[in-house]
This record gives structure tokens, sequence and C-alpha cells, in this order.
């Protein structure tokens, strides 16, 4: 499973509440340097074209989002590019399975305008 509908559960430092959720697109280990990194966007939000990243911790039934440094990104734009064609190297990236993820927390995400979030 690529793809998943995730809520948001967390609070910001003010104690409001994000009642939106994730559409996960994919979640992703980098091999060579065993990154974990996730693509997404907010659900309903398809119209505004903003892809969304980061770097991904997994516990147990939820993952957590950080935003990455400008020399990670090029690794994230790599799977973009091969997501979208199919065309994954296997040595190169491994899909994770996030079936069992409930819930989500962004702490910060890295964000880009995409016009090809429907491919995705």
């Amino acid at each position: 499973m690529n793809g998943k509908i995730v809520k948001i559960s967390g609070n910001d430092l003010y104690g409001n509440v994000d009642d939106r959720s994730l559409a996960v697109f994919a979640a992703f280990n980098h091999k060579k340097y065993m990154n974990k990194y996730v693509i997404f966007t907010y659900e309903g939000e398809f119209d505004k074209k903003k892809l969304y990243y980061g770097s991904l911790h997994l516990k147990k039934n939820s993952m957590v989002v950080f935003s990455i440094t400008e020399a990670n990104k090029k690794f994230v734009d790599a799977f973009i590019d091969s997501y979208i064609t199919k065309n994954i190297d296997p040595k190169e990236y491994a899909i994770l399975d996030i079936s069992k993820v409930e819930k989500a927390e962004v702490v910060s995400a890295n964000e880009r305008d995409y016009d090809k979030l429907e491919e995705l």
C-alpha cells in the first residue's frame, strides 16, 4: 500500500488543534543513507498544487514528519520523478508500508509547488 489518508493528531505550541488530514502519497526509505521520507499534501487542498515532504519517523501506529535539509531534497526529488514514471530503482529506494499508520504529527515540513498531484 503506497497512499493513505491519515488524520493529524497534534497541537501547536499554543494548544490549537489541527483537524485536517494528510493525503500521503508514499513513504520511502533511501537505502544508501537509510533515511525515511514521506510525500503528502493536505486532504482537500489539491487545488493549491502544493506538495509537502519531510523526514519520516514511525512509532507504532503513528508517524511524525520533520523538514529536511537542502542537501537531502535531491533524494526526494529523484524519488518523486521515478515514482511518477513507476520506475523506482529497488537498489536505491524502498517503499514503506504505512497501512497500520492511523495518525500523523507534522512538526515541520518542506513544500514545493507541484502541478502533477493527480499523477501521484
